[in-house]
């Protein structure tokens, strides 16, 4: 990918795609997104076209080295990120509001806080959170397994961003989630804002909201800032940091830590999402759930999940790797052309909006035999499919500088939790119409689950099952 020169303006031609419809296109992108992509690239190829009403002009890359060539040259004045978090009330910001240099030394900061040593020594940490979801649930009780999933990973977060000595109450997170809505919402209609210096019941619920995670996060960098603490939550670590630069870095006042952790945790609700899509898979798979269930009596052997169990579950965790193919969040990344660029021969217009699409390549044919197919034990059965140079791409958590630093964390949240449902639970569903799990949020960003997903938990018979 480069930026088109005048020559290149004049006589490259524009990618395929389908013309007119811009209505329907743009229905089509919020409502079966998935589909939408999957029909795009069977049509036109590895670089398409299209337009909408007022979000213009879109572009699908489908092809790997494309897509990491895009993501690889990431600059303000070539191909930003889109539709970042930027909000009046946290006006530092965090690494993804950021570019270039900024970017990324915010970027390794966070990566080394949630580094694979590190990972392991929240594993039991995460086994606790998991028992005390799971085992809040009672036989026959449909359970909203978005709901459920949200606490889980706003908990888990929570503690591996202000340490769990400072005992975080979820609700302080839920509630924050929340209130980051209406801010956003808030920001983007000017005309709302007159609202927020009344005082309404609305706006004070806000301000309470804010004030008590101003109050954790304030509570962990003071703990933090004394040299005899050596917690490995992330707060505690960009402290360390900052001290050991005297002072500088990217993160030199209190008010730019709060902010990166405030928006760090916004990434709770994208692994609340996948799991919700792992679950679903459970719960009309049952060659899988028989499997997870028997690995589970090997490994458990009638016990709870613990930390120590996180390398003993191998198609727990295959499972997951499985959902994460599927059902990644990141189904598309969005990207806008800063300048007129050049892609594959192709030019695309300043001002379009690029889509990297990682869901159809997680189930191209050449990559994943039987691609659309959910089926964990490619990870551990069958040997990895070679499409002739290096292994298959994969790219649950996006790619190059946007990778979602805290990727290894949702993989082990899954694992124990997938493992610790086989132990005590066989899943019902509360409706049999089948769903569409995934839709577009309307302002773009990460894919979602559609809807409330409800599920009878009943109790296990371990005899039922034979692995």
């Amino acid at each position: 990918m480069r930026r088109a020169s005048k020559a290149d303006r004049a006589d490259l031609p524009l990618p395929p795609g389908p013309g007119g419809r811009r209505l329907r296109h743009l229905i089509t992108h919020f409502t079966t997104y998935p589909e939408f992509t999957r029909k795009m690239y069977r049509e036109y190829g590895d670089v398409v076209l299209y337009r909408m009403t007022w979000l213009g002009k879109c572009c699908l890359l489908f092809d790997p080295a494309l897509i990491r060539a895009v993501l690889d040259t990431e600059e303000r004045e070539l191909i930003r990120q889109q539709l970042s978090v930027d909000l009046a009330r946290f006006p530092h910001g965090g690494m993804n509001t950021r570019y270039g240099e900024e970017h990324n030394e915010r970027a390794a900061i966070v990566r080394s806080a949630f580094s694979a040593d590190r990972m392991h020594s929240y594993t039991g940490r995460i086994a606790d959170r998991v028992r005390e979801r799971v085992d809040s649930w009672r036989d026959g009780q449909p359970v909203d397994v978005l709901q459920e999933m949200l606490r889980l990973c706003v908990g888990v977060f929570l503690d591996l961003l202000v340490g769990e000595d400072m005992d975080p109450d979820v609700d302080v997170g839920m509630d924050l989630r929340r209130a980051l809505k209406v801010e956003y919402i808030v920001e983007q209609l000017p005309f709302l804002r007159r609202f927020r210096r009344l005082p309404l019941p609305f706006v004070e619920r806000l301000d309470r909201t804010f004030e008590a995670v101003d109050d954790l996060i304030y509570r962990a960098i003071e703990r933090s800032e004394r040299p005899s603490y050596t917690g490995r939550d992330l707060v505690s670590h960009v402290v360390r940091t900052r001290r050991e630069m005297d002072g500088g870095g990217p993160y030199p006042s209190n008010e730019e830590i709060r902010d990166e952790i405030v928006l760090v945790l916004l990434s709770a609700g994208p692994a609340a999402q996948l799991l919700t899509c792992g679950i679903e898979h459970l719960a009309r798979e049952p060659a899988v759930c028989n499997r997870l269930a028997a690995e589970a009596d090997e490994v458990l052997n009638g016990r709870p999940v613990r930390g120590s169990d996180v390398d003993r579950l191998p198609y727990a965790r295959a499972t997951v790797a499985e959902v994460l193919r599927l059902s990644s969040t990141a189904w598309v990344v969005w990207k806008r052309a800063a300048e007129d660029l050049v892609v594959d021969g192709y030019l695309i217009p300043r001002g379009t909006i690029v889509h990297p699409c990682f869901g159809v390549v997680h189930q191209r044919p050449e990559y994943y035999e039987h691609g659309e197919e959910f089926r964990p034990e490619r990870w551990l059965d069958e040997p990895r499919p070679d499409a002739g140079s290096g292994p298959p791409p994969y790219h649950p958590f996006s790619y190059g500088f946007r990778e979602c630093p805290g990727g290894g964390f949702a993989s082990v949240t899954g694992a124990f939790l997938l493992a610790e449902i086989a132990r005590q639970w066989e899943l019902e569903r509360v409706s049999r119409r089948r769903r569409r799990p995934f839709a577009l949020r309307p302002l773009g960003g990460p894919m979602r689950v559609r809807g409330s997903f409800r599920l009878r938990p009943r109790a296990r018979d371990a005899a039922s099952y034979t692995g």
